[in-house]
């Protein structure tokens, strides 16, 4: 019977709660907000008093076909790019319409094509645009939005935004402002955290912010430390310092960019543990008490503190461990009264887990001593939040809006939460790896993504799925205004290991051209042994660097050089014939190519100077024709050289490398589409001459390369021989197999010489350069100047430090490249500059005659 008188109950006060919605809440902004206030709380007690007639809603799952009746219609998302677009997703599919805000730099990004609405919020800088909360709460006014989403990063843990909209009767998607008060400050989250018994590292985070007192209490905790903003989170201003004589520069750096990113200089310090590992729990709460867990995600691997892999649930981690965890993070969130989605950061002490792990540790032990310390709560949606979706098949966005509409959690039942397989995020950043990581700006002339890529997956129904969330299209800007993610690549699989794969063959299949990227520096993080074999911590990327970052050897820029020369010059060919034929979209056979063919057709690359090992600045090869009576030609570079055989369907390159003496044949089979860009794909087919002492000659190998020619650009992608063989040992020899079948992508990349002779009789090449002085230094990236440190005429040192440079949420500080004396200093505090714009001029220091 109760279930009945509950169904009534719920029913008229569903019609009732409608009726309201449909009179006031999807009304202009220009009626009466307090009668839209009252009527939310009227609804609120109604509810309440028949939850109370209830029994336990254990076990609740959402019934993903059946619509919601939110108590507000129309969304906005008070931030940009991948986020924007995000949330933009989930709220369509729940039936929201959606409203974007823009900057004049954002005017034709991807997130205001996306929205219903859109609304310009000021210029590009975020503190005019999308940190003006004014601006912001107009915009929703001004279009009816009745909730607002913060993303994440900006406006997402800012307290005063969330009261704003509190006094502005606009619903804030996160949790109450008590809570972001609380959390906000990592100083006031410790002393909460030590009062509720949750674990915390050893530190500082008083108010005495003196020099003196934190460089005291630096002592006290013992090198290295940790410095940290108060405020904020990301990385921003996070410096370690190893000693006490680096303590007060690293101090200053960290008070800057706090500043400049969070408006507050406030510092904490904390023990640094130099074997740790960077643990996160993903915790939601409701308005009903209800608090859950979703499993923890492991984001160890990281640079500057910024996370560049993460994977959940996180390896390594035993099932107790995990609970622990996981009731540790509710428990934080409970202590503070946490409501909607959250993230509980620990530091897990590897040294104590893998001693603890060793001696086969109890759980009860575990409760006694944890291996793991509270760091800080994120107040908000988390970039890595796709890799728990993937693992649990739940909407984290949809988690979030069912809270801010007064729900019940979706599912309210810890041990009814799923955990299935593995998956793992990776964040491709505007940035050069090779260059010490320098952000990027620029345009994206194209863009490739892999095959079969779904921009949300709620519920992955197979091992192979391949997510992207992105906020940027082919043609737009990299600015120096913003973060410079361009895209998330998220995959699952059943093991970790198997995710580990698809993650690498996807990230191979994105192709971001125009703009360097971390895109290969990634793929060799996942290849290495040690990530494979789950040994990562905080140390990772720094014990590895070298490796990771090596160029590219001298071989495989040759190898990928050839490709690149025959790539072209069918290519050429291809577009010879077709102006010659009128039609546009015809397709000559290969044998046609030989009409265009002169004596030699040369070709001019430069390597990049940062990848590869080749020390030569061009690189010239060039095809001569050979006297056959097929399409025949020798490709010649420096001590490289292969014989090339166009026929009707395919390349034949007979290749010999002089300078270790491995020749190979290859069968190339070819496609080209005529227009300012390129790609061709090479299937390559060889087989091993037996003196090699390898492999016999029943053993055959093949490789695909793709080159891709995008404006001056040439990319060369070698993806990794494979072996065809069925009378192969497989007991055979492990490490020369190993390298000739190596299956790690190579990826080599050109720009094609100004002055290009192709179809020509092969005459020397010429090229013009305008180099600077020995003493002259270009900016990195376009930024704002932020601080001049010297001054013109002043003497300085090699590595004394010049200018800092702010661009894309990052200081640099720009150093003397040798020992003299400032000759000329360009630009200003607050000047704009633009990329290789030349900052300052040093005079090279006089050697003084005996």
């Amino acid at each position: 019977m109760w279930r009945s008188r509950v169904a009534a109950k719920r029913n008229c006060v569903e019609s009732f709660y409608k009726s309201i919605c449909c009179s006031h809440i999807c009304t202009p902004l220009s009626l009466d907000y307090g009668l839209q206030k009252h009527s939310f709380h009227n609804i609120s007690c109604i509810f309440e008093s028949f939850q109370e007639e209830s029994p336990s809603e254990a076990g609740k799952v959402i019934d993903r076909n059946a619509q919601p009746s939110f108590r507000f219609d129309k969304l906005l998302v008070a931030n940009r790019g991948e986020i924007a677009c995000r949330v933009f997703q989930t709220a369509r599919r729940l039936g929201l319409k959606t409203v974007a805000i823009y900057s004049d730099a954002d005017r034709n990004s991807m997130h205001v094509d996306w929205a219903d609405e859109a609304v310009r919020i000021g210029p590009p800088a975020p503190s005019e645009s999308y940190l003006n909360m004014d601006a912001i709460i107009q915009a929703a006014k001004q279009v009816g939005a009745q909730v607002i989403h913060p993303g994440y990063g900006f406006l997402s843990e800012n307290s005063v935004f969330a009261e704003k909209c509190q006094q502005n009767d606009i619903l804030f998607v996160g949790p109450p402002v008590a809570a972001i008060k609380k959390m906000g400050s990592k100083a006031a989250a410790r002393s909460i955290m030590q009062a509720a018994g949750v674990p915390v590292v050893p530190g500082y985070h008083g108010e005495d912010q003196s020099d003196k007192r934190l460089l005291e209490e630096a002592k006290r905790i013992g090198f290295p430390v940790m410095i940290k903003p108060s405020m904020g989170g990301g990385g921003k201003g996070m410096k370690i310092a190893h000693s006490e004589s680096e303590f007060s520069s690293l101090l200053e750096a960290s008070r800057t960019e706090a500043l400049s990113s969070f408006g507050d200089s406030h510092i904490l310090l904390e023990k640094y543990l130099a074997a740790s590992r960077h643990v996160e729990v993903q915790i939601v709460g409701d308005k009903h008490g209800n608090f859950v867990h979703l499993y923890e995600r492991d984001c160890s691997v990281q640079r500057r503190h910024q996370k560049i892999i993460e994977e959940a649930p996180a390896p390594g981690i035993s099932s107790s461990l995990r609970s622990l965890l996981g009731e540790t993070a509710v428990a934080a969130a409970k202590a503070v009264g946490y409501e909607n989605a959250g993230t509980v950061e620990f530091i897990l002490d590897v040294t104590r887990l893998e001693s603890s792990n060793q001696q086969q540790r109890k759980e009860e032990d575990w409760r006694e001593n944890p291996p793991f310390y509270f760091m800080e709560m994120n107040t908000r949606l988390q970039v890595e939040h796709p890799v728990t979706e993937m693992i649990t098949g739940q909407d984290l966005v949809e988690w979030q809006l069912r809270v801010t509409n007064g729900e019940y959690l979706p599912i309210v039942q810890q041990q009814q939460i799923p955990l299935r397989g593995h998956a793992m995020e990776a964040r491709i950043y505007a940035e050069n790896p090779f260059d010490h990581f320098l952000p990027q700006a620029g345009t994206i002339r194209k863009l490739v993504y892999p095959p079969k890529t779904q921009s949300f997956v709620s519920n992955p129904s197979s091992s192979s799925v391949v997510r992207m969330d992105s906020g940027v299209k082919q043609g737009d800007m990299v600015g120096v205004f913003y973060d410079p993610m361009i895209a998330k690549l998220i995959v699952s699989g059943h093991s970790r290991e198997e995710a580990r794969r698809n993650l690498i063959d996807a990230l191979f299949q994105t192709r971001v051209f125009g703009i360097p990227t971390n895109i290969e520096f990634v793929q060799r993080i996942l290849r290495l042994e040690e990530f494979a074999s789950t040994g990562i911590d905080t140390g990772f990327l720094e014990r590895n660097m070298e490796d990771l970052t090596m160029p590219l050897p001298g071989w495989a820029v040759r190898h990928c050089a050839v490709c690149a020369s025959v790539a072209q010059f069918l290519f050429d060919s291809h577009v010879l014939q077709l102006r010659s034929s009128g039609d546009p979209w015809g397709m000559p056979s290969l044998s046609l190519f030989s009409l265009h063919l002169q004596q030699r057709y040369s070709m001019e690359l430069i390597p990049d100077k940062y990848s590869s090992t080749v020390a030569d600045k061009e690189i010239q090869v060039q095809l001569v024709r050979q006297e056959s009576e097929s399409l025949e030609f020798l490709a010649k570079l420096m001590d490289h050289q292969a014989l090339v055989r166009v026929l009707e369907k395919q390349v034949i390159l007979d290749e010999e490398d002089y300078q270790h003496s491995q020749p190979k044949t290859w069968a190339i089979k070819t496609a080209a589409q005529a227009s300012t860009d390129y790609r061709i794909r090479m299937k390559l087919e060889w087989k091993l001459p037996q003196e090699s002492g390898m492999l016999s000659l029943q053993d055959s190998f093949r490789e695909w390369i793709d080159v891709y020619q995008v404006g001056s650009e040439v990319v060369v992608y070698r993806q990794g021989a494979s072996m065809d063989s069925t009378n192969r040992d497989k007991s055979g020899p492990g490490a020369s197999f190993k390298e000739w079948t190596d299956s790690s992508a190579i990826v080599a990349r050109f720009k094609r010489s100004k002055r290009m002779l192709a179809f020509e009789r092969g005459e020397s090449l010429e090229t013009t350069s305008t180099g600077l002085s020995h003493g002259a230094v270009q900016s990195p990236m376009p930024g704002r100047i932020v601080k001049v440190l010297a001054n013109v005429g002043q003497q300085v040192k090699q590595g004394d430090p010049i200018l800092v440079l702010e661009a894309m949420k990052m200081t640099h500080q720009i150093l003397a490249p040798i020992d003299g004396t400032v000759k000329g200093i360009y630009f200003g505090p607050n000047d704009l500059v633009s990329g290789e714009a030349t900052l300052f001029e040093i005079q090279p220091q006089q050697k003084q005659e005996k």
